[in-house]
């Protein structure tokens, strides 16, 4: 049984790819309900809204066919519902774009196109992390030279273990496509043309794209199962701990 809000879902490895003009719409997209049905599964259209990990049983919305919540019994469950937006951004205005969730920043590309597209345009990117320059080098290859793109990062590359040892490359990387870096800095305040930075100083935007970190979905807190700074605690063998016969994967 494959349990999932809509019958499509986008391949998140490929949006920088999509971003950059190298894929199309029906390539980025994956149809789970021919994918289910293919296989021989079960496909239902649902939100998931509570797990029992002592019951075995999932409670989910169904977003077709009915308003009252389907409980469904299961041997073994993998989780996989991504996580939200944090609301640790300071502003939100119409050119301010969130990278998540996926969905959501594909529906809204043709108002980012739309706002880039003015004399000398400037785009600003929050977050250093690896979301952030994927979206970077892509809209680097959409939006080509004329645009001035910048990166503001809490952080440096160096601290972030995960970027770590590529980080000359990166710096490198970014300085060939003229791409702007400026770590180690936070924005306070981002108005509909400039973000305001932690150090005082203002960068110019027509849009900003925001690549922050993600929040845990609220189903988690709701249930017993084990947590750390919110999000779910699991194995190596990616079980939730204490649980085995519940795997977790993914941005929760």
């Amino acid at each position: 049984v494959v349990i999932n809000p809509e019958s499509t879902t986008t391949y998140s490895g490929m949006l920088p790819g999509f971003i950059s003009r190298q894929y199309t719409e029906d390539e980025l997209f994956i149809d789970i309900a021919a994918l289910c049905s293919r296989a021989g599964a079960r496909f239902i259209r649902a939100s998931l809204r509570a797990v029992d990990s002592i019951e075995q049983t999932l409670t989910v919305q169904h977003q077709v066919v009915s308003s009252t919540p389907l409980t469904l019994k299961f041997d073994n469950c993998v989780l996989n519902t991504g996580a939200s937006p944090a609301e640790s951004f300071p502003s939100r205005h119409p050119h301010c774009y969130y990278v998540k969730p996926i969905r959501d920043l594909l529906g809204v590309l043709p108002l980012l196109d739309q706002a880039i597209n003015v004399p000398n345009p400037s785009l600003a990117i929050v977050g250093g992390g690896a979301a952030g320059i994927e979206l970077a080098f892509a809209f680097r290859e959409r939006y080509g030279r004329d645009c001035e793109i910048t990166i503001v990062s809490k952080s440096s590359f160096e601290n972030d273990p995960s970027l770590r040892t590529g980080a000359g490359q990166i710096r490198r990387s970014l300085l060939e496509l003229d791409i702007n870096l400026i770590d180690e800095q936070s924005v306070v305040e981002a108005t509909e043309q400039a973000v305001l930075l932690d150090r005082g100083n203002m960068i110019l935007a027509n849009a900003i794209c925001v690549a922050t970190p993600v929040s845990p979905p609220s189903w988690i807190a709701h249930s017993s199962l084990p947590t750390n700074d919110g999000f779910l605690l699991v194995d190596q063998m990616l079980r939730v701990q204490g649980s085995h016969h519940l795997y977790a994967a993914g941005d929760i």
